[in-house]
């Protein structure tokens, strides 16, 4: 049972004899993703921890762009694409440098 505190204040729907909550989805108006690589038509492929939700945000952002250190000019296969082009709307394809990223932070 949802308790009437809690239900007023929000929308409630009643499934299989539960009353649940109804939350509404977070909107971003811009996502800004990192990708390892991509291919002409904008689907991008991820390395390590960009995965998690690289892919999330570029869903529910209203216009994505995307920073890709491998710009490819033949197409990602389908196994590779991560992030599916239908979700980018710009990438920016930038050089690795290792002179100012992941620098120690000494204490």
């Amino acid at each position: 049972d949802v308790p009437t505190e809690l239900g007023l204040q929000r929308t409630t729907v009643e499934y299989q004899g539960r009353q649940l909550f109804v939350e509404p989805a977070l909107k971003a108006d811009y996502a800004f993703v990192t990708a390892h690589s991509a291919d002409g038509y904008g689907n991008l492929r991820h390395h390590g921890t960009a995965r998690s939700f690289s892919t999330l945000m570029a869903m529910a952002a209203d216009y994505v762009i995307a920073e890709v250190y491998d710009l490819r000019e033949s197409a990602l296969t389908p196994d590779e694409i991560h992030t599916p082009g239908i979700f980018v709307h710009s990438l920016v394809t930038v050089e690795r440098s290792s002179s100012y990223e992941y620098q120690p932070i000494l204490r």
